[in-house]
């Protein structure tokens, strides 16, 4: 009885798990690659069950046992890497999308100072770049305290406190602590960099500045894109020709 249920076993168990690797990969919706390795680990099953039934020869059933293995080795293999390389393609893409958004966000913050001080954006990277490195932002200075009773207004009418406008230095102004302190940090801040799209072997972002009519008033608008973006169908963008609006268009600022 032993004997019998050694000789049997092995094979009973190859066309079980074959079959309940067919069935539950149907029932799951797995790929064909699954469903052609589970029919190969039945077909070994069948192959050592009519071998030990003496109705094929030994030597044949070793090399069909063999290549069957063989075969569910190299799919198992395939279906591994189907599973895995979307995995590395979206940590590839998010990595590379927070760094592109990361420079966007630069690019704007230094595009929102140069309108605050010249009542337009610009289309020149060279003109940003000179305009965050050797510029200067006007800043209203306040300084006193202001008394416990007393509006500012009232304070400032009394001596109490005292408001000038100096200028600081562009990047300063940009770019705060606080600023910097929330930024993606694996993406440098620097200025000359300012053009270059992370990761992007080279490629520039795309600047293109305008002015549109909104209540009877020419409104200056921008958009700023990645010319080649990782994802054709997923470029990241800032901006809009058509709208005064300078957000993105990721997810987070919807």
């Amino acid at each position: 009885m032993k004997e019998i249920i050694s000789k049997f076993l092995a094979p009973v168990f190859f066309i079980l798990l074959g079959l309940l690797i067919v069935i539950v990969g149907t029932q799951q919706g797995q790929n064909g690659m699954v469903l052609i390795g589970g029919g190969a680990f039945a077909l070994t099953g069948v192959v050592a069950l009519f071998n030990a039934l003496g109705f094929i020869n030994k030597m044949i059933s070793i090399v069909i046992i063999v290549v069957m293995i063989g075969v569910t080795g190299i799919l198992g293999f395939m279906n591994y890497r189907s599973i895995k390389a979307p995995i590395e393609y979206n940590k590839k893409k998010d990595k590379i999308y927070a760094g592109v958004v990361q420079r966007l966000k630069d690019i704007r913050e230094a595009q929102i100072a140069y309108k605050k001080e010249y009542g337009e954006y610009t289309s020149s990277f060279d003109t940003l770049i000179h305009f965050i490195k050797h510029d200067s932002i006007k800043t209203v200075k306040m300084t006193g305290f202001v008394p416990d009773g007393k509006t500012e207004a009232q304070a400032l009418a009394d001596g109490d406190i005292s408001r000038d406008t100096v200028k600081l230095p562009a990047y300063d102004n940009i770019y705060t602590k606080e600023y910097v302190d929330m930024r993606y940090k694996v993406i440098p801040l620097v200025p000359d960099s300012l053009p270059f799209v992370p990761y992007g072997k080279g490629s520039t972002y795309e600047m293109e500045t305008n002015k549109i009519m909104r209540n009877s008033m020419l409104v200056p608008v921008i958009e700023i894109r990645d010319s080649k973006p990782f994802d054709p169908n997923e470029p990241m963008i800032v901006g809009s020709l058509d709208e005064p609006r300078t957000s993105g268009n990721w997810k987070e600022e919807r």
